[in-house]
Formats: C-alpha cells, structure tokens, sequence
C-alpha cells in the first residue's frame, strides 16, 4: 500500500528538498510476535532529480528472532547499470565502511547484525539475487548501495527519520572512475526514549546540487506472507521538509490496483486517516476486506492553509 504527498510550492527539479524528517509509528506488533516469522516495512521511497541514483529508507520488524534486534535500511539503486550509458552509482561513504570500500554486503550485514547500534554500508545486488552479494559483488550485477543498523523495535515505538544533504560536491574512487556527487546521511530516533542512530551515509554520482523532488510512503510484507498470517498496525506521520524551509505539508493521497478482476485475492488491507498530517495501514485477519474490485483512489487528509506542522515538534 503506497501513500502519496503534496506540497506548496511543490518538489521540483528546481525546487527540491535538502532534508526531510518523517515518522513511522508501530502501533501493534503483538501478532506479527506471535505469528513467529515474516514481517513488516515501512519506507519512505524517496527520487532526486535527473540522473541520479534513488530508492528508499525505513525500518523493519519481523516476528522471528530478536524483537531488540530489527534492520532499518538506507538503500539506493544506481542510476542504469555497469557499462550502460549514464551509469551513476551510488556509494558508500564515511566512518560506516566496515568492509572495505565497496565489499561484502553478507559480511556487512553480518557485522551489524552482530554489533546493534552500529552502522554498516556495502554494494549490494538490490533485489536481484543473493548469489552476487558475496566477493562478487562488484561486478557488473550490483546495482546499488545498502545501509543498515539494527535498533529495538516494539509497540507503541514512535520513530523519526531524517535524511539531510550533509557534503557538497565530494568525490571517491570505485571501479577504476572517481566519481563526484553530493553525499547524504540517514539517521533514525527513538522519540520515546530519545535514542538515536545512524543509519548511513552514500555519496550519489552526478548528484552535485539535485535535491529531493518525490518522496513517498509504503508498507509492505516482508517474505511471502499469507493473507491471514497476522494483523499488522502501523501509522505514518509527515514528510515534513526542513530545509528549504517555507515548503507546507498539503495533502496525502493513495491509489490501489491489484483488483479481483485481475486475478488478486487478498483485500484484507486497508489505509485511512483519522487527523491531518498522519495516516494508518492495516492489514491481517481482523481486517474487513475491501469491497468493489478492491482498487481504491483516495484522499486521505487535507491540511491547513498553513500546512501540517512538524508534530510532535522538533
């Protein structure tokens, strides 16, 4: 399920955003715990202008495993791929490369799973396979960058993301280029205990300059999860842009199209909002499939004149 957002004036190429905050909120993990196994994301799909890598951040929570152990990621696709015209990487970059350079993301993963609260960035095959994320994986088949950090996950955790321009026009070596790009950071907190975490930092090739013109939120099952397996509550709030400042949260909307004439089965799905600047997914069981061809076109909240502030506050 996607929600989608406005502004005033607008994201653009020519009016982008530097820094972001947006906030994920667990509101239940009590069945995804006793289902024993899957699990939930909830990003933020985030596109800088032109060509320049992009992709997503946001954290997870799975019913296997360690409950104070959970991944939130900072993942980023190249723009094209090794040995395509206009191929622009995205890369690691800063005090998080635990392997060497562009290394082994099973070796990163590893190293952060095993040390929580601590960082880790490798090239990664996004989505295209485990068996070129070993050595290999500076290949031509790595398509882009993944960060993570493990941090505690529970009901009721209200968490604050926030993606910042932090580095202009900087440059690193890989595959044989030196590449220049701007180079953003990607940090999560805790807003009930204040603890917070980096999650990492990449440098984008052919980024000097471009900012965030589309950002986005989804929620979405992690394996190949049964309609009934579990009941999943998670509520969203934001983006708020910080910087440029004078950019105002407007409005939320969200389309759906996996209908039954298509041949989709599971509706027990739904998103509504119950106030301006936030609104909550579900899904599971206990939720009332959606009626119709289960498609939906929405809008889900309408600001103020004077947008949706920050809340609760910076």
């Amino acid at each position: 399920m996607y929600g989608n957002f406005e502004f005033s004036p607008p994201l653009s190429a020519a009016a982008a955003a530097f820094e972001i905050v947006a906030d994920v909120v667990w509101d239940d993990l009590g069945d995804l715990r006793a289902f024993g196994g899957n699990g939930l994301f909830n990003a933020w799909w985030l596109g800088w202008a032109g060509a320049t890598p992009g992709g997503y951040m946001g954290p997870q929570a799975t019913g296997a495993g360690d409950s104070a152990v959970e991944q939130v990621l900072f993942s980023l696709w190249d723009h094209n791929r090794f040995g395509e015209v206009d191929w622009f990487p995205a890369l690691p970059f800063g005090d998080e490369l635990t392997v060497n350079g562009v290394g082994d993301h099973n070796e990163c993963k590893a190293f952060a799973k095993a040390n929580p609260g601590v960082p880790c960035c490798a090239r990664n095959c996004q989505d295209c396979g485990a068996a070129n994320n070993g050595p290999s994986g500076l290949d031509d088949r790595s398509t882009g960058t993944q960060c993570k950090v493990y941090i505690p996950a529970y009901t009721g955790q209200r968490t604050r993301m926030r993606i910042e321009r932090v580095l202009l026009d900087q440059t690193t070596e890989a595959y044989g280029q030196v590449w220049t790009g701007d180079v953003w950071s990607v940090t999560i907190e805790d807003l009930g205990t204040g603890e917070e975490w980096l999650v990492g930092t990449q440098l984008l090739a052919n980024s000097s300059g471009k900012g965030i013109e589309r950002i986005a939120a989804f929620y979405e099952h992690i394996g190949c999860t049964p309609c009934d397996a579990f009941d999943g509550v998670a509520t969203r709030a934001g983006p708020w842009v910080l910087n440029p400042p004078g950019v105002k949260l407007m409005r939320a909307t969200s389309q759906y199209g996996n209908t039954r004439t298509d041949g989709f089965t599971c509706h027990r799905h739904n998103i509504s909002s119950s106030k301006p600047g936030e609104f909550t997914y579900r899904s599971g069981p206990s939720v009332e499939e959606v009626g119709g061809d289960g498609s939906w076109n929405i809008v889900l909240y309408e600001c103020p004149e004077d947008g949706c502030p920050v809340a609760p506050a910076l």
